[in-house]
C-alpha cells in the first residue's frame, strides 16, 4: 500500500476524508444525545461523544505513515460537534470538512506531524 500522505497536495484530502467520515458517523443518529433521558434508556448513547479509529491489522507495517496519522487523530466532543456543524452547514460535506480543518489547524497539525515523523 502506498501512502497518500506522502504527496503534499494529498494531506488536505486525507484529513478531510477522515474528518468527513468522523462527522458522518457522529451524525448517523442525529439528536440521540440531545433528548432528555432521565432514566438512561438510551444507555451509552447518552455518554459524551468519542473519537475512535479502526485500521486494518497490518496497516502499521504496510503503511506506517497512514498508521501514525490515524493513531494521532484525537478530537474532543466539542470538536466533533463543531465538525458536524460545519459539514451540515455546507451543501457538500467535503466543503464543510475542509472549512473545519482550515479553521482548526491547531487540532489537525499534530496528526500531520505524526505522519511526517513516521516517514
Amino acid at each position: 500500500m502506498t501512502s497518500h500522505v506522502n504527496k503534499g497536495s494529498s494531506w488536505l484530502r486525507l484529513v478531510t476524508t477522515v474528518i468527513v467520515g468522523l462527522a458522518l458517523a457522529e451524525s448517523a443518529a442525529p439528536g440521540s444525545r440531545s433528548q432528555e433521558d432521565p432514566k438512561d434508556a438510551m444507555g451509552a448513547t447518552n455518554d459524551p461523544a468519542t473519537c475512535s479509529t479502526i485500521v486494518s491489522g497490518g496497516l502499521r507495517e504496510e503503511d506506517p505513515v497512514a498508521y501514525a496519522f490515524m493513531d494521532a487523530l484525537e478530537l474532543t466532543e466539542e470538536q466533533i460537534n463543531g465538525l458536524e456543524y460545519s459539514i451540515n452547514k455546507e451543501e457538500a460535506p467535503l466543503a464543510g470538512a475542509r472549512r473545519w480543518a482550515s479553521e482548526n489547524r491547531e487540532v489537525v497539525r499534530p496528526w500531520i506531524a505524526a505522519a511526517r515523523n513516521a516517514r
